[in-house]
């Protein structure tokens, strides 16, 4: 049994944003391509020259896992480090029983090329994580000035949020700029959102069995 506060989000103490602005504009990068996360890292980085403060929160990208985005916070100066906000709230791959051949009663693997994909989690801890990161996300969302919501699309395909909870923060977003990032994005976000750009894949380097390169694609 996990510890109470085991993979609870620790937010540094900030004081509201002072950002006079009119509604916040929501921005979607969804689609089956490649891109969308690396996109949103340059809305990111934009945000941060700005003179911005900045939360990005990941779904399904674990804290143990080695992405290089997750070392945004050590590799800026002092002076835009401290406006960034960074949680890996996830615990990586879920997959669902139905697409997943299971290796004993607890653990599922799923061949994608030459690799083997593992997830030990039942839905219910994924949900239960899911749902940590919701908690992260509503608690940042007032005290920055863009929220970025890495994969929380996938989340809300997957079944571990309900897309009414994502628009619920959306709609509480007040003069915040919201991102959202994930395969399969909703109509219904797609409406409330100012801009929906959709990664198409003409070609990709996993359909010829090449896995992802450090640098380039994490």
């Amino acid at each position: 049994m996990r510890k109470k506060n085991e993979g609870q989000h620790k937010r540094q103490q900030i004081k509201p944003s002072t950002k006079v602005s009119s509604q916040g504009m929501v921005y979607v990068f969804t689609g089956e391509g490649k891109g969308k996360t690396s996109a949103a890292l340059g809305v990111c980085v934009r945000a941060l020259a700005n003179g911005w403060r900045v939360g990005w929160v990941s779904w399904y990208k674990s804290a143990d896992w080695k992405i290089n985005e997750a070392k945004l916070p050590q590799m800026l100066k002092r002076a835009y480090a401290k406006n960034l906000q960074f949680f890996q709230m996830g615990k990586g791959f879920y997959l669902k029983d139905t697409r997943a051949q299971r290796t004993t009663s607890r653990v599922k693997t799923q061949h994608v090329n030459d690799a083997i994909v593992v997830d030990s989690f039942s839905p219910e801890q994924h949900k239960d994580y899911a749902h940590q990161a919701l908690a992260c996300a509503t608690d940042l969302l007032s005290h920055v000035d863009v929220l970025l919501l890495d994969e929380v699309c996938n989340a809300i395909q997957d079944g571990l949020v309900e897309e009414k909870e994502i628009l619920a923060l959306m709609e509480r977003r007040g003069s915040t700029h919201v991102v959202l990032t994930g395969r399969g994005c909703g109509e219904h976000i797609q409406s409330m959102s100012d801009l929906v750009t959709e990664m198409q894949k003409r070609k990709h380097p996993f359909d010829q069995g090449n896995n992802a390169v450090a640098g380039l694609d994490f």
